[in-house]
């Protein structure tokens, strides 16, 4: 049986190859990131295959593209959220009267 999968829709992002991706991470990387890197790429195209789709390769290799770019510093890492001091005077605010327990 033959089967094409799909193309992700990540239309605004070129598309890097497993071995390009490793390539740009082996300056920067330990053996134990490599090592992670391998396996989820391993698992994400099992689940390509699985899935008829290419969307989970797609999204490791963006991911692990992104983590060599900015170890390279060409690009900022994304801020997902407040660092531990804005979370502490997040929660208190939410819950006046109560300080949060760090221990």
């Amino acid at each position: 049986m033959t089967s094409t999968l799909d193309r992700p829709d990540f239309a605004a992002r070129p598309i890097h190859g497993p071995n390009e991706v490793r390539s740009a991470l082996e300056p920067y990387a330990t053996d134990e990131t490599l090592a992670l890197y391998d396996q989820q790429v391993e698992q994400a195209s099992k689940d390509a295959i699985e899935l008829d789709s290419g969307e989970p390769l797609a999204k490791v290799l963006s991911h692990w593209w992104d983590v060599a770019q900015v170890a390279r510093g060409a690009i900022e890492p994304e801020r997902r959220g407040s660092g531990r001091e804005e979370f502490i005077e997040a929660w208190e605010a939410a819950h006046p009267g109560e300080k949060l327990d760090l221990a």
